[in-house]
């Protein structure tokens, strides 16, 4: 509490000298102060944002993560640096990739289908998925990642996360985590009271205000910064020796599936032009399916439902298992030219 006074008085200082100014500013502190203390003591909780800075008993603080879940990382960069024999995999992605909402991830379904092939003994899938990371965030991770073990294979799954809207997109949260507006933006992410706020007007019918005119939102990671972090996962596999695979992701939503069409046509392009890369699209079979349960739905008066997609983006377990199973034949294949006999050439 006595930080967030701090910095709004030396602001306050600073840029209005005015007695008069100062004495108005003052009684605002002294108000937000006051309603900082009722939050606190209302139990009002603190909302995740995008510039706010954790470190991890893994990798240790990083601006560029913005934020890392605790203890998230723990158990995959231990099974990375104690990996000894067989084909060791990375997966990279949101909370699709983590397996939001199923027991088994298409990461450990795709271990096990892969390790019924005699040649990959030992195979091991590590999923690096954490919810709300874009290809940015990923990107950092994969590079983190491979300097704790190479890998052979190296899975990125991303698209809706990096169109989803913010106040600041990724490139410009990373500018801010290292420049000079890191001070305060990082005590705003303590604030109960900026939390509230915050939700309240994102939630009200402010919320178009609040998106348009306050803080003008924007996509996460747009198209030109997400080929770059294409661009980057295909260098990463280059330099590493690792075959690579970028999956797109099943969109239940007509209008939404258009809004991300050309992101995976952007991963379609960038496989094609990187040696040793795959672009699996399991979109066309699994969202044809789904227009027909919704249709069958509808046709029963029912709501729309469906048995591959658990909300608008995240796989059910029979979608999770799918993506294994379209995923083996190319895994398949990039690790075949490396374990010809059961182990690396």
């Amino acid at each position: 509490m006595r930080k967030i006074t701090t910095v709004f008085r030396r602001a306050a200082s600073a840029m209005l000298p005015g007695r008069k100014v100062r004495f108005v500013l003052a009684a605002i502190v002294l108000a937000f102060a006051a309603a900082e203390i009722a939050s606190r003591i209302a139990g009002v909780p603190v909302e995740k944002t995008y510039f706010k800075n954790v470190a991890d008993p893994a990798w240790g603080e990083d601006p560029e993560l913005f934020w890392v879940p605790e203890g998230a990382f723990e158990a995959p960069y231990r099974s990375a640096r104690d990996h000894d024999d067989g084909p060791l995999i990375y997966t990279f992605g949101g909370s699709i990739v983590r397996g939001f909402g199923v027991d088994v991830p298409f990461a450990k379904s795709l271990e096990k289908a892969l390790a019924a092939d005699p040649r990959f003994a030992g195979v091991q899938v590590v999923n690096f998925g954490s919810d709300g990371y874009t290809s940015h965030q990923a990107l950092v991770l994969a590079r983190r990642a491979c300097d704790v073990a190479r890998p052979d294979l190296v899975i990125e799954c991303n698209a809706w996360n990096d169109h989803e809207n913010a106040p600041y997109n990724d490139r410009e949260v990373r500018e801010l985590n290292r420049g000079e507006g890191k001070r305060i933006l990082h005590t705003l992410s303590r604030s109960r009271f900026f939390s509230l706020m915050r939700r309240q007007l994102t939630r009200s019918s402010l919320d178009g205000l609040w998106i348009d005119d306050i803080s003008r939102w924007k996509h996460r990671v747009d198209l030109p910064d997400h080929e770059a972090n294409l661009i980057g996962f295909a260098q990463l596999a280059q330099r590493t020796g690792a075959g690579l695979i970028f999956l797109a992701q099943v969109i239940p939503d007509p209008a939404t599936r258009k809004s991300l069409a050309p992101y995976f046509t952007l991963q379609r392009n960038v496989a094609e032009r990187t040696a040793g890369a795959r672009f699996v699209d399991p979109r066309s079979e699994i969202e044809a399916k789904i227009d027909v349960e919704f249709a069958e739905a509808a046709a029963r008066g029912e709501g729309p439902s469906n048995s591959w997609i658990i909300d608008n983006c995240h796989p059910t377990q029979k979608g999770h298992d799918y993506l294994a199973e379209v995923l083996t034949p190319a895994a398949t294949d990039l690790l075949a030219e490396k374990y010809r006999n059961g182990r690396a050439d």
